[in-house]
């Protein structure tokens, strides 16, 4: 079916059919941790071209929006249960909006077509996610500069800790209290050998296996959130982002205590001398992470291109920006070209969904790491050091920020440019 503009109402029960629709696309949108200005502006849109009027306003938990066509008037609140994004879902409900948006398909097409998107089940089963987090601590642990020993330790705790989450799974209780249980777990294993003479340096140990948790993505989106006026998602966001930091460094309290016990003698951040990971080993800890995003998220073979590519973007930039403006404010430059590109990829209809190739450029620019170490120079007594590094979180979270805010704005105008330069 050719495009045919605004799609007029088919039926009396037309408003009804874009309440199902947008209910279910601000659902599945927000439950993948999509920022709320996104969401609200698309559904908004998309309400528009349906020949509706729509008032959305939206948190990370709940959307609240009202329908207007005519006389008739539908009002709608949503209850939202945060997981986290599915590429291959989010890949499908992107298509979907735009078949929408262009005329291709009408709501009640678009309603059924999302419940078997919904339906669809994660393309990786246990196994595959206990395996992802081993890469991520092994990727990542290239990145921090670990030793062999260290790297292959870390890749260990990984494993331990993805058969953690898949245990958690379903479990509402077990699951809220994770980044707890989680750092606990391995601070006792990686304090424990610290003190019992392996050549261990607890914290970019600890920095390397609990990089899941690390709230750093939730946290630039809720800079994002509040630089763009929406204060309400931001600052909740922003406070869970808080919440997970303070319970992560709680975990890694009660794992010294218990190391500490079970030692009969007092555990410390020590700093040792060790011999790190070549530099190639850098680049091997990026394809590591790329294949890990892929499988934690659901993510289709075609998709793992574009996921590098973006970390390469991301990191070229950084490095760049690092040289250029410093290393607080050196994401800044890895977030404009890592939006740039992937929004002009995505809106010439070359490449995954935008936030597909985005979001693993999250993984290496992470301002969460830095709110760990603050919090981990508090428990080390060194508050100096603490302060220090808690401005440089609040810098690099601003400076993601308005990397994605310029690059999301400047890649509509230069990706309708380069589609009408490619005739698309």
């Amino acid at each position: 079916m050719e495009a045919t503009g605004v799609i007029p109402p088919e039926s009396p029960h037309h408003i009804d059919h874009v309440r199902r629709l947008i209910t279910k696309l601000g659902k599945t949108l927000l439950d993948s941790g999509i920022p709320c200005p996104n969401v609200e502006a698309m559904l908004e849109t998309l309400a528009r071209r349906l020949g509706c009027r729509a008032d959305i306003m939206s948190t990370p938990t709940s959307m609240m929006f009202t329908l207007v066509q005519g006389e008739e008037t539908r009002t709608r609140v949503v209850r939202i249960n945060p997981g986290g994004a599915d590429f291959s879902r989010l890949s499908e409900v992107f298509r979907l909006v735009k078949d929408v948006d262009e005329g291709r398909m009408t709501p009640l097409e678009a309603e059924l077509a999302m419940e078997r998107v919904l339906a669809h089940p994660p393309l990786y089963g246990n196994a595959w996610q206990v395996l992802s987090m081993a890469l991520l601590s092994a990727g990542f642990g290239c990145l921090v500069q670990l030793s062999w020993f260290e790297l292959g330790f870390a890749t260990v705790l990984g494993g331990v800790l993805g058969l953690m989450l898949v245990a958690a799974q379903g479990r509402a209780l077990t699951s809220y209290a994770m980044p707890m249980l989680g750092a606990a777990s391995m601070a006792f294993a990686i304090f424990f050998a610290a003190q019992t003479g392996y050549a261990v340096r607890p914290l970019p140990m600890l920095i390397a296996t609990l990089l899941w948790f690390f709230p750093g993505m939730t946290m630039t989106i809720a800079m994002v959130e509040l630089a763009s006026g929406h204060w309400v998602s931001g600052s909740s966001r922003m406070i869970a982002g808080a919440t997970t930091l303070f319970l992560l460094i709680f975990g890694v309290a009660i794992g010294m205590r218990l190391a500490s016990l079970a030692l009969s003698a007092p555990v410390v951040f020590s700093e040792l001398s060790v011999e790190v990971v070549p530099p190639w080993a850098y680049y091997a800890g990026v394809l590591a992470l790329g294949i890990s995003i892929v499988i934690t998220f659901s993510g289709k073979r075609e998709h793992f291109l574009w996921i590098m590519v973006g970390c390469l973007i991301a990191l070229i930039g950084g490095k760049l920006g690092a040289l250029a403006f410093g290393p607080a404010m050196g994401p800044f430059l890895g977030a404009l070209l890592a939006t740039l590109c992937s929004g002009v990829l995505e809106r010439i209809s070359f490449g995954p969904a935008y936030f597909v190739m985005l979001w693993p450029a999250y993984f290496l620019m992470v301002p969460g790491s830095m709110g760990f170490r603050s919090l981990a120079s508090l428990l080390n007594e060194n508050l100096d050091t603490s302060i220090a590094q808690a401005f440089d979180m609040v810098m690099i979270m601003v400076s993601i920020a308005m990397g994605v805010m310029l690059g999301s704005a400047g890649s509509r105008r230069l990706g309708d440019a380069v589609a009408r330069l490619l005739g698309r």
